[in-house]
């Protein structure tokens, strides 16, 4: 996939199994991930489920 410059495949992927196994991340990696999504220009809707994982500190 990254032979082929499908970047948004590979966010799309990780970010969804983050979802899918509950996987409890920070504040700092979600502002991170948001970061990427920007740098790619991807819409807020492509990691905005993410917020649900956040840990509150």
């Amino acid at each position: 996939m990254f032979d082929y410059a499908e970047w948004e495949v590979g966010f799309d992927i990780i970010v969804v199994q983050l979802y899918e196994f509950d996987i409890k991340i920070t504040e700092h990696f979600f502002q991170q991930v948001e970061a990427l999504a920007t740098g790619m220009n991807l819409p807020p809707k492509s990691y905005n489920f993410l917020k649900k994982l956040i840990q509150p500190s």
